[in-house]
């Protein structure tokens, strides 16, 4: 049975990586990263480092991958593109993504996907591949409308510059100076209020929850327009302003929302006129194809929705077409949908400094901070968020800005790398093309056509006698993007943990379920009373780390610039829970079992033995019972995550949170009625254990449902 749960937590866990963007869930690099970091502050004696410097090294940058390499050049013109007019014949452009793109879309089975890569004069190449529908529509590049999910909050983060630009909105504003009264943030015991730029930069320290059955819906049907929605039980602030970037959709439709009222035109309404329209953007839309509703946005139009393509996952051996998951009263964190052909055009508009055909949409200056320092970083001298747009690197030392998007089924990647004038989009329409697909083309494409930027740092060598050192970084870390307060903690009980480990040649090992990477020491900045432990990826050469307070690790920072983990103990492991799940079901099926022997053989016992002897059973039989409902709602998921969002709340949640309570309270009076009747009671020496035992196991369950929100309905 424990197995059976932890089957089903698994897929419940995966909402984090179904949830609109790039999830903190996914701890290990996602886009590559060498990245040139400053020389680290002199600082008056410091504390002792955990990690050993690393080895100096003149080892030249590994090479590709020989997997990537493309066929031989074709007979084509080539086009110049990046500073050093490096050049790239579209032809030979054009077989290598053909081969990588195929390669990827037979291996994870992914039905369709385009690709739009582009320099700031024209595309290079537009393309799409497969089919965008059940019944085998050709995708085509100018046509097909996938779903982008969380790139869509770059529309969303760009029309808010707008409005700072013109001076109606400002950056250390309070949020609540822009908010209706039902939708303003509480201050929840904080003194210093979230501002608008903890928006842009995912710090306002929102928990990750409210998601089931909100974030996707599978009909609109009592769905609520932006502003109610946001107001209707909005996520715990648990962390001070600014702590920390933990990638909050809840943020970005706050975000949305002042872009709508600061503006007085619906958040639809106000893209299409001030982004859309200008860049000839005609086929991008956050309008959705449901029935007229006079209290929504209007739908998609007819026109649009009938090349919408559709989502699919593999089942039964072939590509089987799944709901449209509608977001449109979040629409700000993730609801647009668009061509490969129109996301060329809003590329090429940041190459072009904020302009295209003579349309500026964005000044030249707020362009360049997009590619300059991190509005915030989580930790020194790391990729971090300018203005909502995530900063990554390639393997190569390249510089990009862009997004990443994920619905459950849609999978997308925006990269710009404004040194090379090139950018990269790519999107697939099947559950899993969030792997490879997403993350592994854009950056291909650019180690496979471009050199190692110059201030690319090659990667430490292993150093064996660091591994002494860094057993004090190894231990089990929880993401922060999580839920804090609600039942929601438990989708966290897979997927979540990241375990670090201390090789024996220097290296870490830093593991997220079935994925495992190695990092190397790379240095050591002490900021006040912070210390942070940098790390180098050793195949993709990005950054991670480490910060630690009075010489105590205390956090892992991913690469992404939005993940961050909070290292925890053993009673917090999900390993524990599902220890006492288990022992706890064991002791109430023996307590039952046991009851029904001593009734079959009515044997004559003292009153103390009869009331002990029969409540125990009976709270055995009530524990079975709230872990049974509890099962009844968490297997099923394991085949089908979409019940998350298309039938929240399941019917057996709050029979199995009421049982579990009846269980809670049956177990303390078993404890007392067992203390009481200790000394008169004729149990013999194994019955008395066996009463120890089984009350112990019985306490430490409501403990662990308790911690992972499934005690309290």
């Amino acid at each position: 049975m424990n197995r059976l749960m932890a089957t089903g937590i698994v897929a419940l866990a995966l909402i984090l990586a179904g949830s609109l963007g790039l999830g903190v869930g996914q701890p290990l690099a996602q886009d590559g990263a060498p990245l040139a970091v400053p020389k680290a502050p002199a600082m008056a004696a410091p504390p002792p480092p955990l990690t050993a410097p690393p080895a100096k090294t003149d080892a030249p940058v590994a090479p590709g991958d020989p997997a990537l390499t493309p066929p031989a050049p074709l007979e084509a013109p080539a086009i110049a593109v990046g500073p050093a007019a490096t050049p790239i014949a579209p032809a030979e452009l054009e077989a290598f993504v053909d081969g990588l793109i195929g390669g990827y879309m037979r291996d994870d089975r992914i039905n369709g996907a385009a690709i739009a890569v582009v320099r700031r004069d024209g595309p290079l190449l537009i393309k799409a591949y497969g089919a965008d529908s059940a019944d085998g529509r050709a995708a085509t590049p100018e046509r097909s409308l996938f779903r982008i999910a969380s790139i869509s909050k770059t529309f969303t983060w760009l029309s808010l510059l707008q409005m700072i630009e013109e001076g109606k909105v400002g950056l250390d504003a309070p949020v609540n100076t822009y908010l209706p009264a039902a939708a303003r943030v509480p201050d929840a015991g904080y003194r210093q209020p979230v501002l608008v730029r903890h928006l842009f930069t995912h710090s306002a320290g929102f928990e990750d929850s409210q998601v089931a059955g909100r974030l996707f819906r599978a009909d609109m049907r009592g769905a609520l327009p932006l502003a109610q929605e946001v107001g209707l039980r909005p996520p715990a602030r648990v962390r001070r302003p600014g702590e920390a970037a933990i990638y909050s959709n809840y943020g970005s439709s706050l975000a949305g929302l002042i872009v709508q009222e600061v503006g007085g035109q619906e958040f639809q309404a106000r893209v299409e006129s001030r982004i859309f329209g200008p860049l000839g953007m005609q086929r991008t839309t956050f309008r959705e194809p449901y029935p007229a509703d006079p209290r929504l946005p209007a739908p998609m139009s007819e026109a649009l929705a009938k090349d919408v393509s559709k989502g699919f996952s593999w089942r039964g051996g072939r590509a089987v077409e799944r709901p449209f998951e509608f977001v449109t009263s979040s629409a700000p964190a993730g609801g647009a949908s668009t061509t490969a052909e129109d996301m060329a055009r809003y590329m090429r508009m940041f190459l072009n400094q904020g302009e295209l055909d003579s349309q500026r949409i964005i000044s030249a200056e707020t362009v360049a901070k997009l590619a300059g320092e991190p509005l915030f970083a989580n930790a020194p001298g790391m990729n971090g968020l300018a203005y909502g747009f995530m900063q990554t690197r390639s393997r190569k030392g390249w510089r990009a800005y862009g997004h990443g998007g994920n619905t459950l089924w849609f999978a997308s990647w925006m990269a710009i790398y404004p040194e090379l004038d090139i950018g990269v989009f790519v999107v697939g329409n099947t559950e899993g093309s969030s792997g490879k697909l997403q993350v592994d083309v854009p950056r291909a494409i650019i180690d496979r056509f471009f050199p190692t930027a110059p201030d690319f740092a090659p990667i430490p060598k292993p150093d064996a006698t660091a591994a002494n050192a860094l057993q004090r970084l190894a231990g089990d870390f929880l993401v922060d993007r999580r839920s804090f307060t609600t039942v929601e903690k438990s989708f966290c009980l897979a997927q979540c943990l990241i375990t670090v480990t201390a090789a024996a040649d220097g290296q870490l090992v830093i593991s997220s379920g079935a994925q495992a990477s190695r990092f190397a020491p790379h240095d050591v900045i002490t900021e006040g009373a912070r210390t942070y432990h940098r790390f180098r990826h050793v195949e993709t050469g990005e950054m991670a780390a480490f910060i630690a307070e009075a010489n105590e690790p205390l956090h892992y920072v991913g690469s992404a610039g939005i993940s961050r983990a909070t290292r925890i103990d053993w009673t917090q492991a999900p390993s524990t829970f599902y220890l006492i799940l288990t022992l706890a079901m064991l002791a109430a099926a023996f307590a039952l079992a046991s009851g029904l022997w001593r009734a079959l053989r009515r044997r004559r016992e003292g009153s103390e033995t009869r009331i002990v002897g029969a409540l125990l059973p009976a709270t055995g039989l009530v524990w079975l019972g709230a872990f049974g409902a509890l099962l009844a709602w968490i297997i099923p998921l394991a085949s089908d995550t979409w019940l998350v969002f298309s039938a929240w709340p399941p019917a057996s949640l709050a029979p199995g949170h009421w049982l579990a309570v009846l269980a809670s309270v049956l177990t303390a009076a078993c404890i007392v009625l067992t203390a009481l009747g200790w000394r008169r009671a004729d149990w013999s020496f194994w019955r008395r254990g066996r009463l120890i035992l089984t009350l112990a196991a019985l306490t430490a369950a409501p403990w662990a449902l308790w911690q992972w929100n499934l005690l309290w309905p």
